[in-house]
C-alpha cells in the first residue's frame, strides 16, 4: 500500500512545486498543473514503475537511487522533447511568461531573445538550461518525497489505532 501511495503522491507534490516555480500567474496555475500531472503520471507509469521494481528486485533501492531515478524519469523525456524542437513551436503560452513576435520570427522571454529565425541564442540556451535544472531538481524532490513516503508511512493501523510499521 505504501508503494501505491508513494507513486500517487510524489508526482503530485513535485508537480505542484514545479508549476509553482514556473507559472508566475495564478490564473494559469490550475491549467498548468493539469498538464504537469498528466505528463508526470505518464512518465511515472511508463518509466518510473518498471525502474522502481527493477531497483527493488536488485536490492539497489535507497534514497540516492530513487532521487536519481526520479530525476531521470522527468528530465530525460523533457530533454528529448526540448532538443527535438517541438517545444520551440509555441513557446508563447508556456507559463504565460514567454511571447512570440510574429513580425520578427523570434521568441523572447524576460526581455531577452531566446530564439531568432529558428536558431537558439545564447540567452535561449541559458533559458532552457535553467528549465532543465528546475525540472531536474523537482524530479529529485519527487524521489525524496517518494523515499520518505515509502519508508516512513505506516503500513497499516493496528486495532488500537497505533501505526504498525512492520513490513
Amino acid at each position: 500500500m505504501r508503494t501505491i501511495i508513494s507513486f500517487v503522491l510524489s508526482p503530485l507534490l513535485a508537480g505542484m512545486v514545479y508549476v509553482a516555480i514556473e507559472v508566475p500567474y495564478a490564473n494559469h496555475y490550475l491549467g498548468a498543473l493539469k498538464v504537469s500531472l498528466i505528463i508526470s503520471y505518464t512518465e511515472v507509469i511508463i518509466l518510473g514503475v518498471p525502474a522502481f521494481f527493477l531497483l527493488r528486485n536488485k536490492g539497489w533501492l535507497n534514497l540516492g537511487s530513487l532521487c536519481l531515478l526520479s530525476t531521470s524519469v522527468v528530465a530525460v523525456p523533457w530533454l528529448i522533447y526540448a532538443l527535438s524542437g517541438i517545444s520551440l513551436v509555441d513557446e508563447r503560452r508556456v507559463g504565460g511568461r514567454t511571447f512570440y513576435n510574429e513580425d520578427s520570427e523570434s521568441v523572447a522571454s524576460g526581455g531577452k531573445v531566446i530564439i531568432t529565425e529558428g536558431e537558439l541564442t545564447f540567452d535561449g540556451l541559458l533559458y532552457f538550461l535553467t528549465d532543465f535544472l528546475t525540472i531536474s531538481l523537482c524530479g529529485a524532490l519527487g524521489g525524496l518525497i517518494f523515499w520518505f513516503l515509502y519508508k516512513k508511512l505506516p503500513l497499516r493501523l493496528s486495532h488500537r489505532g497505533q501505526a504498525d510499521t512492520a513490513s
